[in-house]
């Protein structure tokens, strides 16, 4: 039974975060730090059972979340929440559905909002004018890319990602809810 209520508050917050993303812009720490503090206590509590290395794979994962954002890659929201699904979830299962899930919904959902930049023909090899719309991971079109590609600056600022970033925490959220229903 408690295992049951567990399953059923991780994901209450699996579908509430996303949606105050969706809705907001932005994920307020009070959302994922109580969330990040007891996995990290009962990933502690747990390690003295013998199972050390799940700390050392959190640690790893929060540095690589750190890395990625600060590239900006994804905004401040995405990687808190992603700490706080690897300190519940610090498990190379879970790591795979993640990288699984993002490839099944990032792609199409890219191709989704970019689909007028592909219907209006070859990608000019100059810088193409900003265009309405946002795409996730802050590239907004094709033309960004290959703008990106020929100068060498690879990673959006920290401008473009706050003003033409999408949300996605809820691209995140998916995997979570697999994997709290079949996996955990």
């Amino acid at each position: 039974m408690a295992r049951l209520i567990v399953k059923l508050f991780v994901t209450v917050w699996l579908v509430v975060v996303p949606a105050v993303d969706l809705l907001h812009r932005r994920i307020a720490n009070w959302l994922v730090v109580p969330v990040i503090l007891c996995g990290v206590v009962w990933q502690i509590y747990r390690s003295g059972t013998g199972r050390s290395s799940v700390l050392l794979f959190i640690a790893i994962s929060w540095m690589v979340i750190f890395a990625i954002w600060r590239v900006h890659i994804f905004g401040g929201g995405d990687a808190k929440f992603l700490m706080a699904l690897f300190a519940l979830f610090p498990d190379e299962r879970f790591l795979l559905l993640v990288c699984l899930g993002v490839v099944l919904v990032a792609i199409p959902f890219f191709l989704w909002t970019r689909r007028r930049d592909f219907r209006a023909g070859p990608v000019e090899t100059e810088r193409a004018p900003e265009k309405e719309g946002r795409a996730p991971f802050c590239v907004s079109s094709l033309a960004d890319l290959v703008y990106a590609w020929k100068t060498r600056v690879s990673w959006p600022s920290r401008k473009k990602l706050e003003s033409r970033g999408q949300p996605f925490v809820w691209g995140f959220a998916l995997p979570g809810v697999v994997y709290v229903w079949w996996l955990f």
